[in-house]
């Protein structure tokens, strides 16, 4: 800033007056001549006045200056610039504010203003011209870090906006990269998480924090330690997937690495409680089920609950014997009469007779009751004129079977893309079916990733996969729970 002179206190030099360096030197009596011209007392009293003149205006510039340094004007935009991960303050950054055109009006942005940050990573912009129909952004440049491009946002005025920013470091090439991917379909797990476990034989770990995979499932780590064994671990617990590690690896400083990591989903069994809400204190009095896991008692209690099975006649039930097809289809005609006796299904007008000729020996309820699947399309029997009623129902037809069952209470309800077992391949004939169980939580498979679609299915299976429809549509709103308010 520049201080204000004492302007108008230099006189122009008179005719009598000598100038200072220039012209011819006055002699010794020209000197005496002026000085004897001047009336006494003249030279103090201008000295005097030239003094207070200076002494006031010098006082004026320096209330000038403080005044300006106590006013840098309104502070309209300011913000951090810090890196990311280390949150170390970066200084030197060149900040642009840049301002967009109207809403609504399409066009480049024009610029704002320009500044660099102090060496707290500190910048700021004042007196910016407030709008409340456009966007203000800031682009942030500094050496060595990747280039941020803001969101717009508005500045109206009203309040100051702070805009602080994480600069991503350029960290070069990485010395381990990979992929992580379902062990199944092969396809990328966008939703994992890495990270880098030191000397896997240690107790004491150490390693390099998690990092989120891209969408393609790739990931990166730069500042890998060489000649120190690792392993990379990942996990995708939201999506289902449980943490897996790869094979032991070194990195020699020199050759970066490469590293797939499969993961098998482990599928989570949904509950009973939506269905079971007003069972009460119910009891089957099935004399040989104790023995099994909790959750496969509590299916089987509830599955009687629901009329859906009486048993044996000697008070048992079976649960390690197969499932007949002629049993399932008792089972599932117990279920739709549950879903008729509600409201939910129509009884159909009328019944049609598949003409099966191997069902003659059956119980006149089990014939009934393939009729009344076959009438809804839920069986077509194994050829065109047989059922097959005492084959084993293995864990593929079980599938079709309930999906088809779903069908006539919500249309499609079931569908899902999803892949979930390494022995199902989109090619198996009713993959789909099997998929839509286990998206839905009732058909989970063996914890392996397989779901051995040709095993037979038992009869204590039966009961978990029978409870858990029956739950998913409680839960859904197409069935009430039994014993509920009507």
């Amino acid at each position: 800033m520049v201080t204000p002179g004492p302007i108008g206190i230099i006189e122009k030099p008179r005719a009598n007056q000598f100038a200072c360096e220039e012209g011819v030197r006055p002699s010794i009596k020209e000197k005496e001549m002026h000085l004897r011209t001047v009336p006494p007392g003249i030279p103090r009293l201008r000295t005097l006045v030239i003094t207070f003149l200076v002494a006031v205006v010098f006082s004026i510039g320096l209330a000038g200056a403080a005044w300006a340094d106590d006013d840098p004007g309104q502070l309209s935009i300011s913000g951090t610039i810090l890196e990311l991960g280390t949150e170390v303050a970066v200084a030197d950054a060149t900040v642009t504010l840049l301002r967009s055109q109207p809403f609504g009006t399409s066009g480049p942005p024009s610029g704002a203003g320009q500044t660099t940050t102090d060496e707290d990573g500190y910048y700021a912009f004042r007196d910016v011209e407030s709008f409340d129909d456009r966007n203000y952004s800031v682009i942030v440049e500094a050496d060595g870090y990747d280039t941020y491009m803001g969101e717009g946002f508005v500045y109206d005025g009203s309040a100051p906006v702070v805009v602080d920013v994480l600069l991503e470091p350029q960290l070069g090439d990485p010395v381990v990269t990979g992929t992580v991917i379902d062990a199944v379909t092969g396809l990328p797990i966008p939703q994992a998480t890495v990270w880098v476990w030191y000397d896997p034989d240690s107790e004491d770990h150490d390693g390099l924090p998690g990092r989120e995979v891209e969408e393609d499932g790739t990931f990166a780590f730069w500042d890998v330690e060489p000649d120190r064994e690792f392993e990379v671990w990942a996990e995708a617990e939201v999506a289902g997937y449980p943490a897996s590690m790869s094979e032991v690896l070194l990195y020699d400083g020199e050759n970066p690495l490469d590293v797939e990591i499969n993961l098998t989903r482990q599928l989570e069994a949904r509950g009973i409680d939506f269905a079971t809400e007003f069972m009460g204190d119910f009891a089957s009095g099935l004399t040989d089920i104790g023995h099994l896991s909790a959750e496969a008692q509590a299916a089987i209690e509830a599955l009687a609950f629901y009329g859906v099975t009486i048993g044996c006649a000697d008070g048992t039930y079976k649960p390690g014997e197969t499932v007949m097809r002629s049993q399932m289809a008792l089972f599932l005609a117990r279920v739709i009469q549950y879903a008729v006796d509600t409201g939910v299904v129509e009884t159909p007008a009328e019944i049609v007779d598949p003409g099966f000729s191997d069902t003659s020996a059956l119980s006149q309820e089990a014939k009934d009751a393939i009729a009344l699947l076959y009438t809804l399309g839920v069986t077509q029997g194994t050829t065109a004129t047989t059922f097959s009623p005492y084959a084993d129902v293995t864990r593929r037809d079980m599938a079709s079977f309930m999906v088809r069952l779903q069908n006539l209470l919500g249309q499609d309800s079931y569908a899902t893309e999803g892949s979930f077992f390494s022995d199902v391949p989109d090619t198996m004939p009713r993959a789909a079916d099997i998929n839509a169980l286990a998206a839905q939580g009732i058909a989970v498979g063996y914890g392996d990733g397989t779901y051995g679609p040709d095993a037979s299915v038992l009869r204590s299976q039966m009961a978990l996969f029978i409870m858990r429809h029956i739950d998913e549509n409680v839960e859904a709103g197409r069935l009430p729970a039994l014993g509920g308010p009507s």
